[in-house]
């Protein structure tokens, strides 16, 4: 990433010493989080939030043994072909892996047939990509999707750790707002 995108990209977010290791990248997003009251809510702060590191993201969420795409940030036809997209949570892929491991995956994927098929089912690039999983109480509940990373994200890896199990948080107190009331 060129350092004149970056440091605007550290203005978008509330700012960030480029220099050195981010700390507090993504504080207002977290502090969102936290206050979010609807699913979709949460969905478009977290997509909000990475997509300027990527050129496309999907947020995919377990259910009923799939992993469904419920939206994404991107080019219009990708996000569209996203939302089609289900991996089983029962079969091999890079996203039963990242739960399973309940830690991120950075780069390039591995040569393997799971992979190659869960590469073509997202249109993805045999690029870097990052695969963040949505842990809450040690159960997986989702994985963000970001492909065409703009840059090295090895640095922000933790703070995006952080986002995610904000985000992950935010929808387990959604649900169970929602089971009270009703």
């Amino acid at each position: 990433m060129e350092p004149a995108a970056l440091k605007a990209l550290a203005r978008a977010f509330g700012g960030m010493d480029t220099g050195a290791a981010p700390s507090g990248y993504f504080n207002t997003q977290i502090e969102q989080l936290r206050q979010a009251s609807q699913r979709d809510e949460v969905v478009a702060i977290l997509l909000d939030a990475v997509h300027p590191l990527a050129e496309q993201v999907g947020l995919f969420v377990i259910q009923q043994k799939q992993f469904a795409c419920l939206d994404g940030r991107g080019p219009s036809h990708v996000i569209d072909m996203l939302k089609w997209v289900q991996l089983s949570t029962e079969d091999p892929s890079p996203f039963t892996a990242v739960v399973a491991a309940k830690e991120p995956h950075l780069g390039p994927l591995p040569a393997n047939a799971e992979n190659q098929a869960a590469l073509t089912a997202l249109g993805s690039s045999s690029g870097p990509l990052l695969l963040l999983p949505l842990m809450f109480k040690g159960r997986g509940i989702g994985v963000l999707y970001a492909d065409e990373l703009r840059g090295d994200l090895r640095p922000l890896l933790d703070e995006l750790k952080l986002v995610a199990d904000e985000a992950a948080t935010a929808f387990a107190r959604i649900i169970l707002q929602r089971k009270k009331s009703g």
